[in-house]
């Protein structure tokens, strides 16, 4: 799922190829590039076919070995 307003709404992407068990997949989704030029933050999050879904921060107690929360991706609109 990608959200363009931090988190409070999310739509569905695509995704791309064969599932593969505890492998990344590669996703596509047809986003509306603003018509005002500035700094827009997309986010994505994932779906586990447990129902499981990414959490919003960090898990502290997993230190670093699982970095699995929301990461925020920036673009620059011209």
């Amino acid at each position: 799922e990608l959200s363009s307003d931090n988190g409070v709404t999310w739509q569905e992407t695509h995704l791309l190829g064969e599932p593969v068990t505890h492998a990344w997949r590669f996703w596509e989704f047809p986003w509306q590039t603003p018509s005002e030029p500035g700094k827009y933050c997309l986010m994505a999050r994932a779906t586990d076919s447990a129902g499981r879904t990414q959490p919003r921060v960090r898990v502290a107690e997993y230190g670093s070995y699982m970095i699995n929360q929301w990461l925020p991706i920036e673009v620059q609109v011209q």
